[in-house]
């Protein structure tokens, strides 16, 4: 049986994949306006004791003026 951290953080681990589409969709979006578009390389954590070094540094980043970091958040309705 898991420990409630291990549950835990196989729902981060789910969630995070799910939202890998959302982040790839953003990025298209901006890529076709023409910007340049930067994605970090996304880890997951083994177990619970090691999510701390898989703690992700932004979604993406977009070249605006400078490199801007993106935070992107899907959204669901019923």
């Amino acid at each position: 049986m898991r420990s409630p951290e291990e549950r835990d953080n196989r729902k981060v681990i789910q969630r995070v994949r799910q939202s890998q589409d959302d982040v790839w969709r953003v990025a298209r979006w901006f890529s076709n306006k023409g910007y340049e578009v930067r994605i970090p390389p996304t880890t997951y954590a083994k177990n619970y004791e090691d999510r701390l070094n898989h703690q992700d540094q932004g979604d993406l980043y977009v070249k605006l003026q400078k490199e801007e970091r993106v935070e992107v958040k899907g959204l669901s309705a019923q």
